[in-house]
């Protein structure tokens, strides 16, 4: 389980390389924001920080998707 996850982590490097119209598919991978907000900061670009509200919006979206599935399941 641990190396499909460490390959999970690691699929938006692969984004790095790729260029940009088809590296917003990575975009549905969660670890793809974080990765891109600091590929952008490192770079001295100052719209970093979109990169860091887009993951986070993303972020509560999953995890209210998340939340809501648990609930429904717990309370069968």
């Amino acid at each position: 389980m641990l190396k499909r996850l460490g390959a999970i982590l690691l699929v938006p490097v692969a984004g790095f390389f790729i260029k940009m119209p088809l590296q917003l598919l990575f975009g549905l991978l969660p670890t793809y924001w974080p990765f891109t907000a600091y590929w952008q900061f490192d770079a001295g670009q100052p719209d970093f920080w979109i990169y860091l509200v887009i993951g986070l919006v993303n972020q509560i979206a999953l995890l209210a998707l998340f939340l809501r599935r648990f609930s429904q399941v717990m309370h069968r």
